[in-house]
């Protein structure tokens, strides 16, 4: 039987600066608009305390979970908000009317 070699490169997030790369690049986006747009010292001074606070905090949250936007996207694809289940039907339980709507 060989064996096969894993690398970690293979299983490693894509981080940039510490965080996930979409974030992150919306973050600096935003930022940027932000700055350049108003272009006086107060704006310029708010992109830069936004850009630092929020990069601060997806770093945070790329320590605990580098995955979390898959997963918080995935959540979002898939709850239903207008359809509750109940984990013990009754005998004469009626399905929300939502349930059979088709989209």
């Amino acid at each position: 039987m060989s064996q096969e070699i894993i690398h970690k490169s293979l299983h490693r997030p894509q981080l940039f600066l510490g965080v996930d790369r979409e974030l992150c690049m919306y973050t600096i986006l935003i930022s940027c608009v932000v700055g350049i747009c108003g272009y006086n010292l107060i704006c310029i001074t708010s992109s830069i305390v936004f850009f630092v606070v929020a990069m601060r905090y997806l770093r945070l949250w790329a320590k605990k979970d580098p995955l979390l936007r898959d997963v918080f996207l995935r959540y979002v694809r898939y709850v239903r908000k207008d359809v509750l289940y109940k984990s013990k039907p009754g005998a004469f339980s009626v399905p929300p009317l939502n349930q059979w709507k088709i989209k």
